[in-house]
């Protein structure tokens, strides 16, 4: 074999080198954007859910024997059990959200699974606010100087109530929306004897909530987990992408 034949053979050998290398570096570059876009799409699809987040609830009573609405029964409502729908209302001054009423509309096949619960502190001058309210009439009747309350479920209701109720906690935004109420209570049906007593709580962030431990007021660990792997997998790919791209730019001269 002679030089020429030599010196045409190692330049061959270049040209296929220098295409597989650019082949690899494309195929690189081409599952780098890939990977990148999938990341930046989990990362969309993650705070979608987060800020449309559908508002929580739940309204757990136990009552006595003779009690009307709920017939010596336990009971539990969450938003999984119906349609929610929430009113809120400003008739105070000054104030911001001083009356709430949160309606579950029943879904098949237990259509008469439902419950109406209302509170209020307009009567009083004031906004809901944390604190112990007593002597509690019908909160769509409720009196001056006097709370209202009203708790209904399964297609039984009063006409006259009597009651106590204490709001823990409570939050209102700037705007005048309710963002959170946790509630006991306590509800006398049409002056009768029998009690029913229960806890509500509503969180507008879709927060989930349990009463046997503090609610939950921030997203699960699941979707904080979620959303940290995407915003990983996102540097990651734009490191490894300009890598690339310094790596093109200035080649390593071989000795």
């Amino acid at each position: 074999m002679n030089a020429q034949t030599v010196g045409r053979n190692s330049e061959r050998f270049r040209q296929r080198a220098s295409q597989a290398t650019a082949f690899g570096g494309t195929a690189l570059r081409s599952a780098l954007r890939i990977t990148l876009n999938l990341a930046f799409s989990a990362l969309l699809v993650m705070l979608s859910q987060i800020v449309a987040a559908a508002p929580t609830i739940r309204l757990e009573t136990t009552s006595e024997a003779d009690d009307f609405i709920g017939g010596g029964r336990p009971r539990l409502y969450t938003e999984k059990t119906g349609v929610l729908f929430v009113n809120t209302t400003d008739r105070s001054t000054p104030g911001q959200v001083d009356f709430a009423e949160f309606f579950l509309q029943p879904v098949g096949p237990e259509y008469n699974k439902w419950f109406l619960l209302m509170v209020g502190t307009r009567q009083l001058g004031h906004e809901l606010e944390v604190g112990r309210y007593v002597d509690a009439e019908r909160a769509s009747f409720a009196t001056a100087g006097h709370p209202g309350l009203d708790v209904s479920d399964d297609g039984v209701g009063c006409n006259t109530i009597s009651g106590i109720f204490e709001i823990s906690d409570v939050s209102i935004s700037p705007d005048k929306v309710l963002q959170r109420l946790d509630m006991t209570f306590e509800q006398r049906c049409e002056n009768a004897t029998g009690l029913l007593r229960g806890r509500f709580a509503y969180d507008a962030s879709g927060a989930p909530i349990s009463f046997a431990t503090v609610p939950v007021v921030v997203p699960g660990l699941s979707a904080a987990a979620t959303l940290l792997v995407s915003l990983m997998l996102a540097a990651l790919g734009i490191k490894a992408i300009a890598c690339v791209s310094n790596a093109r730019r200035n080649p390593k001269k071989r000795r």
